[in-house]
């Protein structure tokens, strides 16, 4: 986002929603990490900005005993 700016961070973040949409036909789509505070687009409603820590909490479940 540094690099090209958040204006077209946003567009490309945009057009990567798009495909991943039509690429996997998703339920829902998480989307996390440093960069997720900087989305300024208007989200499918099912897409959605979670901490990290959701992710690292997710993990652990799927490989606890």
């Amino acid at each position: 986002m540094e690099k090209h700016g958040e204006k077209k961070w946003n567009k490309r973040l945009e057009k990567a929603i798009a495909s991943l949409q039509h690429l996997f036909n998703y339920d829902h789509l998480y989307i996390g990490g440093g960069e997720a505070e900087g989305v300024k687009i208007q989200m499918p409603p099912n897409v959605k900005i979670i901490p990290n820590v959701t992710g690292l909490l997710g993990g652990i479940t799927l490989w606890r005993d």
